[in-house]
């Protein structure tokens, strides 16, 4: 199951709807999935997507493509998915934004196989 969220999670749930995101970190451009969540205590905001072969992708359909036709080619298909989140503070978005990219560019090269 590929959710963020179970239907049936108490704790959590969505602040807003997942929405994609142009994201520029390390010197790569690629999009990611960005979705608040919150709790009675927090709230976070999250991205998430996948690196298949050295791509950046946040597309599941896309994502199947490279490893099918990595697997065509007789290449090896290495991935994974990624995720990382920080706090929010409701109605600055764009701070929390700040700081996950901040903490990739520093992160996202030691993460990432090529």
């Amino acid at each position: 199951q590929n959710t963020l969220l179970k239907s049936r999670e108490n704790t959590w749930r969505h602040a807003s709807p997942i929405t994609t995101l142009h994201v520029s970190i390390a010197g790569k451009r690629f999009m990611v999935e960005e979705a608040q969540i919150k709790s009675s205590r927090e709230r976070l905001l999250i991205w998430r997507w996948n690196q298949i072969n050295g791509v950046h992708t946040s597309n599941q359909y896309y994502g199947k493509a490279i490893e099918a036709w990595s697997q065509l080619l007789g290449e090896s298909r290495r991935g994974m998915g990624i995720v990382v989140y920080t706090s929010l503070e409701p109605g600055h978005a764009e701070v929390s934004r700040e700081r996950l990219s901040a903490f990739l560019e520093e992160a996202l090269p030691k993460l990432v196989f090529e």
